[in-house]
């Protein structure tokens, strides 16, 4: 072989595999969200939920008002990415998408296919303006909101919140007893609600500057019925104060913009009672995964949402330093599924 020659298939094929992959995933994502707006993943899990059962296929096109073949067409696509399954002639849901379809996840299908959508928008014109959160419409922020955070209707939402507290010296016991719980920066409230449904007894404040989604939360506490335990305000996190002293303040702090960070910990600080704990998520260790690894993809893809939002994307440690700063005392960080919790005590 000559110094001109190289071995094997030149870089250029790699490349065209990678963008074939992207170009498959974008296209099966934007049918996944057809076939549940259609209602075709419903009508699949209604027509065969049992072990042993399966969707007709011409039942299917009927409920869904598309002729068969164009059905097929598209089940065929999903069963090729493992959404669903063909069997003795029918469909059913593979396994994992019956409790994704059917609600019994702690994440919302709906809120996921709007979060994707919103996001693909964002990062489409991220090179010539893209839009900061406040840019996007209400509609919009309620779909980030409901794909960001888990879905307070399902049952394992309910067990994982609760969990979450549950490491947290003295929170859960005065919660079960009839505690109070703070969150700055609360949303649609979904983990609010989750907390009130695992402690019957317990009450919470949520604070979000976003009125549409407080209106979409107060909706929600009320299908929940826990809406008798919750208070729901409007404004800025710094400005709030309560008579009330909390056991616990859940501070969703990658929202929150550097000029604004201090302040949201002051007022974490205030609520407290001596001996309550801070808690908030965060998605960064401070150390890049693997190159091209899922969890590489996940983290660089959040650094730029967070730029678009102009929000600083902040280690664990740089968050501990804020609470040790703010005065908290007994900093830590623990480990949860798909992000890590910094906490901290006040004296």
């Amino acid at each position: 072989m000559s110094s001109g020659e190289q071995s094997g298939p030149p870089a250029w094929v790699e490349a065209a595999g990678t963008l074939e992959q992207l170009q498959r995933a974008a296209t099966t994502f934007a049918l996944l969200g057809e076939a549940h707006r259609s209602g075709l993943l419903r009508a699949v899990l209604d027509a065969g939920p049992a072990a042993d059962s399966t969707a007709d296929p011409a039942a299917l096109a009927e409920a869904v008002q598309v002729d068969a073949a164009r059905v097929e067409a598209v089940l065929l696509v999903l069963a090729a990415h493992g959404i669903v399954e063909q069997q003795e002639g029918g469909w059913r849901l593979a396994p994992g998408w019956s409790e994704l379809v059917g609600g019994g996840a702690p994440m919302s299908l709906p809120g996921v296919l709007g979060l994707g959508r919103v996001w693909a928008g964002q990062f489409g014109s991220a090179l010539h303006g893209g839009q900061d959160y406040w840019e996007l419409d209400a509609t919009d922020r309620v779909d980030v909101a409901t794909g960001i955070s888990p879905d307070p209707f399902a049952p394992a939402t309910t067990a994982m919140a609760g969990g979450l507290v549950a490491s947290l010296p003295g929170v859960a016991d005065a919660l079960g007893a009839g505690g109070h719980i703070l969150e700055l920066g609360c949303g649609l409230a979904s983990r609010l609600c989750a907390l009130l449904r695992a402690y019957p007894r317990a009450t919470a404040v949520g604070v979000e500057l976003d009125a549409e989604l407080v209106a979409s939360a107060w909706r929600r506490a009320e299908q929940l019925g826990v809406a008798d335990r919750l208070e729901l305000v409007v404004g800025d996190a710094a400005d709030y104060r309560s008579a009330t002293v909390f056991d616990v303040v859940n501070w969703s702090q990658f929202f929150f913009p550097a000029p604004t960070r201090a302040g949201a910990l002051a007022t974490a600080h205030a609520a407290l009672r001596p001996g309550g704990w801070v808690s908030m998520p965060v998605v960064w260790t401070g150390e890049r995964p693997p190159p091209r690894t899922v969890e590489d993809q996940e983290l660089a893809e959040m650094r730029l949402v967070l730029e678009l939002w102009r929000v600083p994307m902040l280690s664990v440690a740089q968050v501990e330093a804020e609470l040790t700063e703010a005065g908290f005392v007994d900093v830590h960080h623990e480990a949860a599924p798909g992000f890590h919790l910094v906490r901290g005590r006040r004296p």
